[in-house]
């Protein structure tokens, strides 16, 4: 278990990223995102668009305004949300220089267990079932 505290309304996760070499990246946790987004800068830097050639291609809207930006499908050897390890997983990259933000979408965020803490500005991520059911069970006991 571990707990990511509210930052400028958003909440920020610290990811590893294993394409080549593992790096730890900052995502924005954005439950209203279909797919997790980054620059290709974020999984390696030495990538090249040419690279992705063969590769599954979205236009993805909402990064600049009435703009879609190309995003290649990036296989990520391993793929872990503060300490829980998803292993191999999908991820939508862009070559595009636009784009500000990283953002773990709902197709790793409903791979995980997660609860919203409004009263503390916390969302705190789960291991496993146990683990949220033996924290709710502390927490809610009279």
């Amino acid at each position: 278990m571990f707990s990511i505290d509210l930052s400028d309304d958003r909440f920020f996760a610290n990811c590893m990223v294993n394409h080549n070499m593992p790096r730890i990246r900052r995502f924005v946790v954005d439950t209203g995102a279909k797919y997790t987004c980054c620059s290709y800068y974020y999984v390696n830097p030495l990538l090249n668009e040419s690279d992705f050639a063969q590769e599954e291609t979205k236009f993805l809207g909402g990064f600049v305004a009435n703009v879609g930006m190309k995003f290649y499908k990036c296989k990520i050897k391993q793929f872990t949300v503060g300490t829980v390890d998803l292993g191999e997983q999908d991820i939508w990259i862009t070559f595009d220089d636009r784009i500000a933000d990283s953002l773990l979408g709902m197709d790793v965020l409903k791979k995980i267990l997660y609860l919203n803490e409004p009263d503390n500005s916390q969302l705190i991520i789960y291991s496993n079932n146990d683990e949220l059911y033996n924290y709710i069970s502390a927490r809610h006991v009279p």
